[in-house]
């Protein structure tokens, strides 16, 4: 029996890292893989060079319970089946345990029917409404960070004033030689955020980009630079699973 080939609908940061930029912003359509590839990107960053992630909401109400509990579901189980924390480990980890605003990699322990967490976190929570409480500790083993959901029609009151305050408390006196990554995630729909003009970028600019195209943006006089995706669309791969049910026509 031949084996047969799985549709490939995710998105990748493959193209976007390789243009080597000090911020990253990615948006498109929802449910496309976005927040996964990053993830993996990064989980890979800290099985690799002890690189912890920041995930960055804006309130901690976003990381209690469940919603905690579930941030790395997909890494545990993607589209595709596959466990990617057991892979990437050869079997050391297979889940990932969440308490007080930190995610650890851990083994389930089937006798005990619980969860075994490794003694470090690899990842760490950040709320831009509660960063006060985080300025006075330092984080120098976070080089990878993401906020997710970061272009809203609804932003906090100087929302990119507390995401800077967050970001400066992470990398304090560090630079872009130390390998950090900075990645903000949005969905199409969103991509009038306020972000934009705060970032000093026009918003004009997306209606011109199209799907798979990445923009690059320099600041005069420093070597600030921001790289732009606008993410293919799923459809380009085969589509997902889940299409069929949206999938109305009523031409």
């Amino acid at each position: 029996m031949k084996k047969q080939l799985r549709k490939k609908y995710y998105w990748s940061p493959d193209d976007i890292i390789k243009k080597n930029c000090t911020w990253n912003v990615v948006f498109g359509e929802r449910s496309n893989g976005k927040t996964y590839g990053v993830l993996d990107y990064f989980l890979d960053r800290y099985l690799n060079h002890g690189y912890q992630m920041a995930l960055i909401r804006r309130w901690r109400v976003d990381f209690q319970g469940k919603r905690g509990q579930s941030m790395f579901d997909s890494l545990e189980c993607n589209g595709f089946g596959e466990n990617v924390i057991k892979k990437k480990t050869k079997g050391r980890y297979d889940c990932v345990h969440y308490y007080a605003g930190k995610w650890y990699l851990a083994k389930y322990d089937h006798e005990l029917d619980k969860k075994i967490p490794s003694s470090q976190p690899f990842a760490i929570a950040f709320s831009l409404t509660e960063y006060e409480h985080d300025k006075s500790t330092s984080y120098p083993k976070i080089n990878s960070i993401l906020m997710d959901e970061a272009l809203s029609r609804n932003p906090l009151p100087d929302e990119f004033t507390l995401l800077t305050n967050v970001l400066s408390t992470i990398i304090r006196d560090r630079g872009p030689e130390d390998d950090i990554k900075i990645f903000l995630l949005g969905n199409t729909v969103n991509k009038y955020s306020p972000l934009f003009s705060d970032m000093g970028l026009s918003r004009k600019i997306f209606d011109k980009m199209k799907p798979g195209q990445i923009d690059i943006y320099k600041y005069d006089g420093t070597d600030l630079t921001v790289a732009v995706e606008y993410c293919q669309s799923a459809a380009k791969f085969g589509g997902k699973k889940s299409d069929v049910f949206f999938a109305f026509n009523t031409a």
